[in-house]
This record gives C-alpha cells, sequence and structure tokens, in this order.
C-alpha cells in the first residue's frame, strides 16, 4: 500500500519516510522486459483551471423569469500520463518489411532477424518449416507460419506483431532474444527495452468547455411551481485510461484532441409542483364538510424530468493499431485502438436504438461483411486463412467503414457519433392532513423512471467494426457496478412513505 500525507497539516513527519511502493531504481536485465517504471517530469507545472460566466436575466411577468448564461472553462497544464515505450514500426523498417511479407513477398529485414533460426518445426520449408538462411526459407515465410506472428500478419496489427518481436521467448527463451540472437540492438524497437510499460507523468492535457443555456423559472404561486433549463454545450480535451492519456498516434499528439467522455451537446430538465385546488381557501370544495375537507386538501404533484443526447461514440477497428506498449503487472498501459477509414456515407446520426430478436442494437441497417484488403494477403503459408477483418456496409452492400491499411491512421476520428439518448421522469404524490396546531400526518408515493427507461451502455467490444457484438446494447451497467438509484437498469420503482410530523 501506497503512503499518503496531509501537507497541510502541521504535524508532518521530518524527514518524510519514502511510501511504502517506492523503491531505488535498480538495473534491470534487458531480457525480461516484464517491469514497470514510473517517473515525474522534472518540468512538471501547476495545473489550474479558467472559468467564465455572462448571465442575463429578464423578468418576464410576476413571479416569472427568464436567465440566458454563457458558462466556459479552460483548463490548462492538466495532469497526465505519457507512455514512453511505444513500439516503433517506422524508422527501424518493421512497417515494410511487415507489408512485404503480408502480401506475399520476402523482406530482407526479416531475413536479417531470423537467420539461422528454426522458428517452425519440421523440414517443409513451403509450410514455413526449418532454418531461416534467406534462400529456401524466407524470414518472411517463417513468420507467416508461425503460431505467435501469423495472426498480427492476417489481421494488419503491425503494432502487436512488433510489440511481441520485442518481447517473445520463443525460440531462445529471453524476451528479445530473437533480435539479439542477431545482433539487433536492445532498443530496436522501444526506447527502454528492459522495461514493459513506461508512463511519465507530466502535464500534457488541456481542456475547453462552453456551453449556452437558457432557463426560465415559473416561482411558487397560486400553488404552482416549475423550471425550465436547456443547456447547449462542448467539452473538448484529451481522453484517458488509468491516468494514462490515449493516442492514435504519439507522433501527432493533436489527434487525440476530441469530445470528453462526459460530454453532452444537448441536455434539458424541468422540474416543478402542483397543488391541487381543492379544500378550504381553494376554488374548488372551498366550503365542503370538515371530513370532506380533509380529505381533498393538501394533495401535492411534483415531478422532475430530464432528457439529454448520448455520451460520444468512437468506432474503432482493433485490428490496426498502429501504437502498442507491452503492459507489466503494476502499470497498464491503453492499448489505443486505431479508427476506421470512412469509404462511404456514414453520418453522426447514424445510430438508433432499435429492438431486434436477440437484443437491441445501434447501427439497424448497417451490415458486417467481410474486409475487402482480403484480397490483398497471400495465401502462402495459409495466412489469407487466418484473417478476419470486417468492414461496416449500409443497406446497399456499399462499403462504408472497412479498417486502415498498416501504419496509417483511420480517417473516421475519435468520438464521431453520439451513442443513445437518455430520457427520465420521476413523479411524486404528496398527501398532508392536518391533526392538529402542530402535527400533521403527511403520506408520500415516490415513481422513479415512470417510463422505465434504461440507460443503455455498449456492450464490451461493440464499438469495434471487428466484434461479433459490433453496435449491441445492454440496458445495465456493463461492468456489473450498476444499480436502480443510478437508472443503469429499466426497472420502474415505487416507494411509499408514512410519516407524522411534528
Amino acid at each position: 500500500g501506497a503512503t499518503y500525507f496531509n501537507f497541510a497539516s502541521p504535524n508532518l513527519p521530518i524527514p518524510l519516510p519514502a511510501p511504502s511502493s517506492v523503491k531505488p531504481l535498480a538495473v534491470e536485465p534487458f531480457d525480461v522486459r516484464s517491469a514497470s517504471l514510473s517517473g515525474f517530469d522534472k518540468h512538471h507545472l501547476t495545473p489550474y483551471i479558467q472559468n467564465f460566466s455572462l448571465e442575463i436575466q429578464r423578468e418576464l411577468a410576476n413571479n416569472l423569469t427568464l436567465e440566458a448564461r454563457y458558462i466556459g472553462s479552460k483548463g490548462t497544464h492538466l495532469n497526465g500520463g505519457i507512455s514512453i515505450n511505444d513500439v516503433n514500426i517506422y524508422e527501424n523498417g518493421i512497417l515494410d518489411a511487415f507489408k512485404i511479407t503480408r502480401a506475399g513477398g520476402d523482406a530482407p529485414l526479416f531475413d536479417r532477424i531470423l537467420n539461422g533460426t528454426t522458428l517452425n518445426a519440421g523440414t517443409n520449408a513451403a509450410l514455413g518449416q526449418g532454418v531461416v538462411n534467406g534462400t529456401t526459407l524466407t524470414g518472411s515465410a517463417a513468420f507467416r507460419a508461425n503460431s505467435i506472428f501469423k495472426t498480427f500478419l492476417a489481421n494488419g496489427n503491425v503494432a502487436q506483431f512488433a510489440s511481441a518481436l520485442n518481447s517473445s521467448t520463443t525460440v531462445t527463451g529471453k524476451a528479445g532474444g530473437l533480435l539479439a540472437k542477431n545482433g539487433f540492438p536492445d532498443n530496436f524497437i522501444v526506447a527502454n527495452p528492459q522495461y514493459g510499460g513506461v508512463v511519465t507523468a507530466s502535464n500534457p492535457g488541456s481542456s475547453t468547455y462552453h456551453s449556452m443555456s437558457v432557463q426560465a423559472t415559473k416561482r411558487l404561486s397560486h400553488g404552482f411551481a416549475q423550471s425550465l433549463a436547456y443547456t447547449w454545450s462542448r467539452a473538448l480535451g484529451e481522453n484517458s485510461s488509468d491516468g494514462v492519456l490515449e493516442y492514435l498516434n504519439p507522433r501527432d499528439r493533436s489527434l487525440n484532441k476530441s469530445l470528453l467522455s462526459f460530454h453532452r451537446t444537448h441536455d434539458f430538465r424541468s422540474n416543478g409542483t402542483f397543488e391541487f385546488p381543492f379544500g378550504p381557501g381553494r376554488k374548488l370544495l372551498g366550503s365542503a364538510p370538515g371530513f370532506v375537507s380533509r380529505l381533498v386538501e393538501r394533495w401535492q404533484l411534483g415531478g422532475i424530468f430530464s432528457w439529454s443526447s448520448g455520451a460520444p461514440v468512437t468506432l474503432t477497428a482493433s485490428d490496426a493499431e498502429i501504437t502498442w506498449t507491452q503492459s507489466s503487472p503494476t502499470v497498464t498501459i491503453p492499448k489505443t485502438a486505431n479508427t476506421p477509414d470512412i469509404l462511404g456515407y456514414f453520418p453522426k446520426s447514424a445510430g438508433k436504438v432499435t429492438y431486434t430478436g436477440s437484443g437491441a442494437y445501434f447501427f439497424d441497417g448497417w451490415t458486417q461483411v467481410t474486409d475487402p484488403s482480403r484480397s490483398g494477403i497471400t495465401a502462402l503459408q495459409t495466412l489469407q486463412g487466418s484473417f478476419s477483418g470486417k468492414a461496416l456496409a449500409d443497406a446497399n452492400g456499399n462499403i462504408v467503414l472497412a479498417s486502415p491499411s498498416p501504419g496509417s491512421v483511420g480517417t473516421l476520428g475519435r468520438q464521431w457519433i453520439e451513442g443513445p439518448t437518455h430520457a427520465n421522469l420521476d413523479v411524486n404524490l404528496v398527501k398532508r392532513i392536518k391533526i392538529g396546531e402542530q402535527k400533521e400526518f403527511e403520506i408520500r408515493l415516490d415513481a422513479v423512471n415512470v417510463m422505465n427507461n434504461p440507460r443503455w451502455a455498449f456492450v464490451a467490444g461493440a464499438t469495434d467494426i471487428n466484434n461479433v457484438n459490433f453496435g449491441k446494447l445492454t440496458a445495465g451497467d456493463p461492468t456489473g457496478g450498476g444499480s436502480q438509484s443510478d437508472n443503469t437498469t429499466a426497472n420502474r420503482k415505487f416507494t411509499f412513505n408514512a410519516r407524522l410530523n411534528f
């Protein structure tokens, strides 16, 4: 467990003991590559947030006001982790060799890496078996036949291919042994080869929020009060997972700037109460007998309604990553999935909740088909048979989304569409009965989620065009952490209360 201190306390121990989770920097062997390293940027700055607001208020009538507001904020030097041990597939030639091998050619780089190595047991060179010598058996053929690398090659996972080459213990029994065997430098693929995940805590983040809010308020009079509010907003910044910023391409961090997960374009909220006009001093039954007056007086109806746009959704093409970092036991690095190429008409309003016999889906009318890039993959060493990539086609069979070519960033972009909207209505009915000068009896009925609307969420993997569950929704929290109180399940709930106030 880590040690924490309140630095505002006047009773801090002097000197401060080292946190229990920290150890002196030890020498790590280059042939294990499973340890993690976390450090701090020596130029670490203090994050700060600036807030801006402007409001205009107008009284339209007695007890009725209209307010219009601009609310904005800007976050600067926001904390975030930067992964600095991502694989390199460009300058070292791995990407070019990967493409040549995938298409059925023989890459000289792979001949040099595997020279003299038996990657696959057997003697049939046509099946990629035997000792690699660059002539009767090439390194490309051996990689195409190998169970560790074959699927990565077939599906275009060039970053995972490079990560496996950097960390696999196959043949040599040591991580990175395939590279070291023929004299390739330890840092041929990653900058810090003795480690798996390496994270620098720094201030790379920034954010902006702009919103326009309009609110009409009817203050309580004649037993009626009501408030209506509408907000249009935009929240931009860098998304993160476990505190580590996710970059589509660490060479161009601007690609990570997108809508934030809590962004909602439109938000409408309303709440109000209405006291029924029955009983003494009211328009109806004001002179009724005592028993009747007690029965009909002081009934109050209340309600809260909300509707908001869906959360931003990033559609991914998981078979086309260009960044990858080997996670370690103590540091989890996000494996940032690439986005698809947009090849046809796919509007931001493409999604709609649709019920089918097999469940609820968000992309009804769009069909998964085999990615047409399959035709460009060689059949040598049965590589093409390991291809499982999918593309998305419209109702006419036209391809609209497909995985980008290895090493390139998808053109669709992050947070392209908005997920399912959510509407909710809670209602309460209250009856108060006066039984004395300072005593009253109250009964109350609360109805939560009257419309029985779930808060839809995508099942795991459902935003990946290659996943069998693409577009599938669940009416609850897919992590299992949901509850009725936060409306992640579609359960209407009634609660009855009775109390004596005195």
